[in-house]
């Protein structure tokens, strides 16, 4: 079996070379990835936490809005306010839908959704006057509470999560970063040994012709 050996100090250099540099790419490649994908984890973390506060706070704003329109609707009776009145709940209604994928609680949206059907029975200032005068509004007021702060409960644990996923990145390249420091120390010094020995060797030899 034969060995491959250097033929000259030069190759045994740029063998060097290019073997220190090895672990050094793999490294930089390493690292960029990841932190490529910590990156876009952020990203997508920080965007649906944004939209999924905005969407909660919204929707107990426009169920104030509501029990606004409900209570001038049960005073006055008028086809205007009714109107109004429909467009709320409506609007409601598909802020509520896209938020389910956000905030999984089949208990909360069944109570929600109970309320909904009720308010759009509402269709005579009587109906509006009994409403009032019953606790269905402060139940509504309790269960937009609810979802809101369940809504900001939720966006504090995806943070964590990111929080979580930062140590863990930086403790991952601290330990990559140490490896690869040790291993190019170690390849360092033997390539040092390996070509500073036949130049020693060289340097002996001519000190005893001279």
């Amino acid at each position: 079996m034969t060995k491959v050996r250097p033929r000259s100090l030069l190759q045994v250099v740029l063998i060097g070379f290019v073997l220190v540099l090895m672990p050094l790419g793999g490294m930089i490649w390493h690292n960029t990835n990841a932190l490529t994908h910590l990156s876009q984890l952020t990203s997508d973390e920080m965007e649906r936490a944004v939209k999924d506060t905005r969407r909660a706070t919204l929707l107990t704003a426009q169920a104030i809005d509501i029990e606004r329109t409900l209570r001038r609707f049960a005073v006055l009776g008028d086809s205007r306010s009714l109107a109004s009145y429909r467009l709320q709940l409506e609007g409601y209604h598909r802020l509520l839908a896209e938020h389910r994928n956000s905030l999984s609680d089949p208990q909360l949206y069944g109570g929600l959704d109970e309320l909904l059907a009720q308010f759009g029975s509402l269709q005579e200032g009587a109906q509006a006057k009994k409403a009032v005068a019953g606790d269905i509004l402060d139940q509504f007021n309790r269960l937009s509470q609810q979802l809101e702060a369940g809504t900001r409960s939720r966006v504090d644990e995806q943070m964590d999560r990111v929080r979580l996923a930062i140590d863990a990145l930086t403790k991952e390249l601290w330990w990559v970063s140490a490896v690869v420091a040790v291993i190019s120390l170690l390849l360092v010094f033997i390539f040092t040994y390996l070509i500073t020995h036949p130049v020693r060797q060289i340097e002996s030899r001519i000190l005893s012709l001279g």
